[in-house]
């Protein structure tokens, strides 16, 4: 129950990386919240969570050496080196958290240890018994999805998206997860990406389509943003956030209104029925 984004840009010459959330979520099981925080700061990069809030701590405990690693890079010139090395520790990271899920979940859907399931599962539970346990293994996700978001030794952004079920992608030049998100990423994707935008626009951007997005029941309409420049991190000020807001209101302009008739009745004569229907253009 959230949107998450991740946008990137320019802000006096230096990369920046603009991360965007809504606060809603769900307390226990059934009830619902405004007040679930979604950023997690992981040494100077920075992650945004959707899905079940534990499971992605725990994938983020697991990411984090490899996170901390990264965003300490100082060598320029080994900045691509050093990005898929940081993809690959990911990938690793997230395997080892979903075999300790595997383990869990076997564990507590069969009293068994894994090892034990692996070695002598068939014998312990039968032929169905076990394939239907297999298939659970298989469709075993993460429960959540992240949003991981730095600046490299070059200067250069680096998102990577980590999906529920385990797959790890870098992301550029904007990236959405949650619920809300497909609505987001549609709107964000009307726009010209190519080239880079300013810090100013892609806030406006971002924001328009986090609102966008809470047509979702299922996005809630607080919102709080972050943004990565260099290897710090800034909010936006109340003044900023307010001039921000009364950019992103509905016109208010009055709604079209032609001057005199603006309707010609459609005539069913020879001439009419040859042509092209009223308001269409031939190519």
């Amino acid at each position: 129950m959230t949107v998450c984004i991740a946008a990137t840009c320019k802000h006096k010459g230096e990369t920046a990386i603009v991360l965007c959330c809504d606060w809603q979520g769900t307390k226990g099981d059934f009830i619902k919240s405004d007040s679930v925080d979604k950023f997690r700061a992981i040494s100077t990069g920075s992650a945004l969570i959707a899905g079940d809030e534990t499971s992605a701590d725990d994938l983020l405990n697991e990411c984090d050496q490899c996170i901390t690693q990264f965003v300490g890079k100082t060598d320029s010139s080994t900045a691509d080196i050093d990005a898929q090395a940081y993809k690959d520790s990911l990938t690793a990271a997230v395997g080892k958290r979903k075999q300790a899920l595997v383990k869990e979940h076997v564990m507590l859907t069969r009293a068994l240890d894994i090892q034990e399931f692996w070695d002598h599962g068939r014998a312990y539970l039968g032929d169905i018994e076990h394939a239907k346990t297999l298939q659970e293994i298989r469709d075993l996700g993460l429960g959540c999805s992240v949003i991981i978001a730095s600046i490299d030794a070059a200067g250069g952004d680096t998102i990577i998206r980590i999906l529920s079920s385990g797959r790890v992608i870098f992301e550029s030049p904007f990236v959405t997860i949650g619920t809300g998100g497909l609505i987001a990423e549609a709107f964000l994707s009307q726009y010209d990406w190519d080239g880079d935008i300013g810090l100013d626009e892609c806030l406006y951007r971002v924001f328009l389509a986090k609102i966008a997005a809470e047509k979702s029941p299922h996005v809630g309409p607080a919102t709080s943003f972050e943004v990565l420049i260099g290897r710090k991190r800034f909010d936006l000020t109340d003044k900023a956030f307010d001039e921000l807001k009364k950019k992103v209101q509905p016109s208010k302009s009055k709604h079209l209104s032609f001057k005199g008739e603006f309707l010609e009745e459609i005539k069913d004569d020879e001439d009419n029925l040859n042509a092209s229907p009223s308001g269409t253009i031939q190519q």
